[in-house]
């Protein structure tokens, strides 16, 4: 008879693998977000107005049979786009993101309207 942490263990392991990586363009938006709230001040106050604004606003999720909850990014299995560094990354394979051959990440249309609309603004002033 298996042990209840072997049957936790699988369960996660099964959640994990039939989970879609997505890619996170929330966590650049609400970054965004705080810096164009508070325009005009210095880069350390944007940045941390940015970081306010993700805790407030970042979804919180807890799966089954988790000891250790929620991560970083919306969902488990998922990429984060980080504003301040990687937005140009991003700009660049929009549309082939979700189709590359390495390390794929779906990314969906409302995400790449936010991403288009929301977060590349800021990434295309350097700012950060």
């Amino acid at each position: 008879m298996a042990k209840a942490y072997i049957n936790r263990i699988e369960a996660l392991r099964k959640q994990y693998l039939d989970t879609r990586v997505d890619m996170d363009v929330y966590n650049a938006k609400y970054l965004t977000e705080g810096f164009k709230e508070t325009e005009g001040q210095p880069w350390i106050m944007q940045k941390a107005a940015g970081f306010r604004n993700q805790c407030l606003k970042k979804n919180i999720y807890i799966l089954d049979h988790e000891l250790l909850v929620g991560g970083a990014a919306f969902k488990p299995r998922a990429g984060i786009l980080c504003a301040d560094s990687s937005c140009s990354i991003l700009d660049r394979e929009l549309d082939t993101i979700s189709t590359r051959k390495f390390d794929p990440f779906y990314l969906d249309e409302e995400g790449k309207r936010i991403f288009k609309e929301k977060c590349l603004i800021i990434g295309r002033t350097n700012v950060f």
